[in-house]
């Protein structure tokens, strides 16, 4: 018979059991702090997008320009709930918007910080607000270092159909395109590149450090200063776009001459007509006609609508305050591509036409912004001053061009080439409607900059990914899962392992 010896534990066998259970603890807690890190870790990472409309996997151009950022962004978010019928769309981008941050955040790891601050923290949100000098809400905010770039929720990550309420149609988001926004926005703020703009001075024209336009170029990423041919003499090679805006005495001869050299080392050029009509040497109509453009007398005016009778209304200055369509922007130009996209709008007053002269050889003459059909150009009489009013005989009416640019090769030996941007009026850079054409005025001075940030994400479709609760047969599966399925399964399991207890 055997004899079983039973006995309780000793005080070693207790001190190995507890080393055990200790060591046991540590590479618990070691295996997790591995797992976490791993999870951090992007090579190791494994996402899987099961939407069908790939809303949770970034577009092969935002990938690779997140991959390629040499610098760290921050992504600053200032939303807000919008009153009134066009709420819902707006917090529909707004929820659209963040959830491609997430995304985003989780590819790029480190190099992105997002920081989205809520309505109910007004204090941190007024702070961060006044060191980025912002002055609007319901904005996205991408900057590194001093460089930022805004982009509005109704402007540029969306487009909305306001819909209309007799029709029983409510406000709805027509065009997503907040990812194509981001990566033109990551491009602007991670090129480190300082671009330098140079305004000509001295001869009447307004000082860029007292105009909102110079402000804007320097958050953009431009070193922005001045030139005068009789302190500076040349132009400085260095600089990439040479402005020439409003100018009310024409150049010297030796000015001309620095000018035109420059251009011809490569250099871009900018020429905004005055509200003064200069012609002659020096002009800027001199400067202009060796690159294929050329100015014409006379303001286009686009008439009024009298209130009382509905019909035309001319004799008020006001005829030549204009609003630029969308389909008078060329969709197919880099400078106003995206606005025409965007269906965006342009706005300004005392505008001159210009038009095609004899175009460089090798070079491309285009329009940018165009003119209404009922324009015309108001030619002013023998006094020199303008009527307001269309006279058939003497002045011509149909769509006119105020905005041109000219690209062409320096010389049939070299790849360098040079770009003029012509614009027929100041009002499209000066401070009165700058919050209009201030996306404009920017895309002028990068392209002239070969700063071109132009990209093309495919966009997606707003519903793919969604799960329709109201009407779709998914709200019935939904509900079946949640009160069925589940609760059966975890009653099947439990009966499962009592069955597996009892035996």
């Amino acid at each position: 018979m055997a004899v079983i010896r039973t006995g309780g534990f000793g005080r070693w066998t207790r001190t190995g059991l507890f080393a055990e259970l200790l060591v046991l603890v540590v590479l618990a807690l070691a295996a997790t702090v591995l797992a976490i890190a791993a999870a951090e870790w992007p090579a190791l990472r494994l996402r899987v997008d099961l939407t069908r409309a790939g809303a949770n996997t970034l577009d092969p151009t935002t990938a690779a320009m997140v991959a390629d950022l040499p610098v760290d962004v921050r992504i600053d978010v200032f939303f807000s709930p919008v009153p009134g019928d066009v709420g819902p769309a707006i917090e529909e981008v707004q929820q659209r918007t963040l959830d491609l941050l997430f995304v985003l955040r989780e590819s790029a790891g480190p190099k992105i910080e997002i920081s989205n601050l809520p309505v109910n923290r007004p204090a941190l949100r007024e702070e961060r607000a006044r060191e980025l000098r912002l002055s609007r809400d319901n904005v996205l905010v991408v900057s590194a270092g001093p460089r930022r770039v805004a982009l509005r929720v109704e402007a540029d990550l969306a487009s909305i159909a306001l819909g209309d309420p007799r029709q029983g149609s409510a406000p709805s988001v027509v065009d997503f395109r907040a990812e194509e926004a981001l990566v033109e926005a990551l491009g602007r703020v991670a090129d480190a590149r300082e671009p330098r703009v140079l305004f000509s001075t001295g001869l009447g024209e307004p000082d860029p450090a007292a105009m909102a336009l110079g402000e804007a170029l320097a958050v953009e990423g431009f070193g922005v200063g001045t030139w005068s041919h009789e302190r500076d003499g040349a132009v400085p090679a260095e600089a990439a776009v040479l402005a020439v805006l409003g100018l009310e005495q024409p150049f010297t001869a030796g000015a001309v001459e620095a000018i035109r050299g420059f251009v011809a080392g490569g250099g871009n050029l900018l020429v905004a007509l005055g509200a003064q009509y200069l012609d002659g040497p020096g002009s800027p109509l001199d400067l202009l006609e060796p690159y294929g453009l050329r100015a014409v007398r006379g303001l286009v005016c686009t008439p009024l609508v009298d209130p009382r009778t509905g019909g035309p209304l001319e004799g008020h200055p006001e005829v030549s305050s204009l609003v630029i369509p969308t389909e008078m922007l060329n969709a197919t130009h880099p400078v106003t591509q995206s606005l025409a996209e965007r269906g965006r709008r342009l706005r300004g007053a005392f505008f001159r036409a210009l038009e095609r002269g004899r175009t460089p050889t090798g070079g491309a003459v285009l329009a940018l912004v165009g003119t209404r059909e009922d324009s015309w150009r108001d030619v002013p009489g023998l006094d020199n001053r303008p009527n307001w009013t269309f006279d058939e005989a003497t002045e011509e009416r149909g769509r006119m061009m105020i905005a041109a640019s000219s690209e062409f090769p320096t010389s049939p030996t070299t790849e360098t080439r040079a770009r003029v941007v012509a614009l027929g009026g100041l009002d499209f850079l000066g401070d009165t409607h700058f919050e209009t054409n201030r996306d404009f005025a920017l895309n002028l001075f990068n392209w002239l900059a070969a700063r071109d940030f132009r990209v093309r994400v495919a966009r997606r479709d707003p519903f793919e990914a969604r799960i329709d609760l109201e009407r779709g047969s998914e709200r019935v599966w939904a509900e079946r899962l949640a009160l069925w399925y589940l609760p059966a399964s975890s009653a099947l399991l439990g009966l499962l392992f009592l069955w597996r207890r009892r035996r």
